[in-house]
């Protein structure tokens, strides 16, 4: 089957060495999807304002990007609303999700 766009990030993400590519939410299924570093949690608030669509900063001495990660297709949410670890249910197509975070190493 097709992946869905966070199965495709998750599994690019694994493939890299020079940088860490993956996905940080704002409500995260996984612990592993949660900001790791205040700065991150900042970028990661910022874009939920919805005025900026990307964000690059220094955190740290790591150079991270953050670019906004929206529910685009109707499966999306439908995903996160029915998963047994979700703490939000009302996750509906185009909402912001969280980002797709590079951290360059």
């Amino acid at each position: 089957g097709v992946m869905l766009p966070a199965q495709f990030v998750k599994e690019v993400g694994k493939e890299l060495k020079e940088f860490d590519l993956s996905l940080v939410g704002t409500d995260p299924l996984y612990a592993s999807n949660a900001a790791k570093s205040a700065k991150e949690k900042e970028m990661l608030a910022e874009l939920a304002k919805g005025k900026e669509k990307l964000i690059v900063a220094e955190d740290g001495g790591t150079t991270v990007g953050m670019s906004a990660d929206y529910a685009i297709v109707d499966s999306c949410a439908d995903c996160h609303n029915n998963h047994p670890k979700t703490t939000k249910k009302d996750w509906k197509k185009g909402d912001f999700m969280g980002a797709i975070i590079v951290r360059l190493k």
